[in-house]
């Protein structure tokens, strides 16, 4: 590989996005997000933890968090700890109960709507992830968990999150099957962090780390500038 293509190839920035819980006011009482920041020539990093851990669980189909106990989980959170130099991390996440932000409850001016309510909590997880970091260059791709998304409704998701996010720009959304791209996989294994197993209490765990993960509790955050 030239120095030319591997630093063109080292400008592009990747956020993959993914959330566990249910967007729709009933079913989970939690719902998270997480943000996965990375460039390209790290990609390999995070891939090796990906790999190692298949190997630690002898689990080798799509990773799902809730299909992971606790200590296995423990075990990723120190894998990733060895590479954090390699990525960015953020997690908002929120308690249905108490939550009194928009979309998700019909409240005020604001109807119960599950898809706006997504779209406004991958607004809020990006704009919590670049209040804190900045981007590796100017090339940004987002890539999400919704393979169902038809050309419409990507290019209204792009519209949404170019207007009203702090990101500085996005160039492209990627809409993906989960189960063929480990680093949206590895996002959820993140998200699946923030509830406890049994209980659907939203929270961090006991016992674990979160010092690479930029975490914020969202429960009380107020809606800003939603229009539709």
């Amino acid at each position: 590989m030239s120095k030319q293509t591997k630093k063109k190839r080292l400008k592009h920035n990747f956020i993959f996005i993914d959330e566990t819980g249910d967007p729709g006011p009933r079913g989970s009482d939690y719902y998270a997000c997480c943000v996965l920041h990375v460039c390209a020539d790290n990609f390999k990093h995070l891939y090796s933890v990906m790999c190692v851990y298949r190997f630690v669980l002898d689990y080798y189909r799509e990773l799902k968090s809730f299909k992971i106990k606790d200590s296995k989980l423990k075990k990723l959170n120190r894998l990733l700890y060895k590479k954090r130099r390699y990525f960015r991390c953020s997690v908002a996440y929120l308690d249905k109960k108490q939550y009194r932000g928009p979309y998700l409850h019909s409240t005020g001016k604001y109807k119960s709507n599950p898809n706006l309510f997504r779209k406004y909590i991958y607004r809020q997880t990006l704009d919590l992830h670049f209040a804190k970091y900045s981007l590796y260059s100017n090339k940004v791709e987002v890539v999400i968990d919704r393979a169902s998304l038809n050309e419409g409704e990507l290019e209204n998701l792009l519209t949404y999150l170019r207007k009203f996010c702090l990101i500085p720009r996005i160039d492209y959304l990627t809409s993906v099957d989960s189960r063929y791209v480990d680093l949206v996989q590895l996002a959820d294994l993140i998200c699946g962090q923030y509830k406890t197993d049994g209980t659907y209490e939203i929270g961090k765990k006991e016992g674990f780390s979160y010092s690479f993960i930029n975490d914020k509790n969202i429960t009380y955050e107020n809606a800003r500038g939603e229009k539709y």
